[in-house]
This record gives structure tokens, sequence and C-alpha cells, in this order.
């Protein structure tokens, strides 16, 4: 006998989703950070988001 399969429920697509091991932004930054600005390391955050993160909005970098 055949099982039913739901399909698979698509996260990204869904903005209010909100995933219990997310990192925050300026965790992020600091793990970028640490590990020389390596973009294997963004955890799906811009480059100008965690510059900002780390330097601030204002900063002169």
């Amino acid at each position: 006998m055949r099982k039913h399969s739901e399909p698979e429920y698509d996260y990204e697509e869904d903005e209010e989703y909100e995933c219990e091991d997310s990192i925050s932004v300026d965790d992020a930054a600091l793990a970028w950070a640490c590990r020389g600005m390596d973009e294997d390391y963004t955890f799906g955050f811009s480059r100008e988001e965690l510059e900002n993160a780390l330097y601030g909005r204002d900063s002169w970098f």
C-alpha cells in the first residue's frame, strides 16, 4: 500500500517563519570577521549588513 506524502514545506518562501537556530546579524558579523570575512561565513547576510553590525552605520569605513 502506498503512503500519501505531503509536499515539502518551503520555509524560504514563508516570511513569517523564523528558525529556532537562527543567528543574529551581530553574532554573524563577529563570526564572519573572526573567519577573515570569508564569504562562506555570511550566514545569509549581505556584506553591507555584516559591516554595519561590526562598524556601525555611521562608520568611516
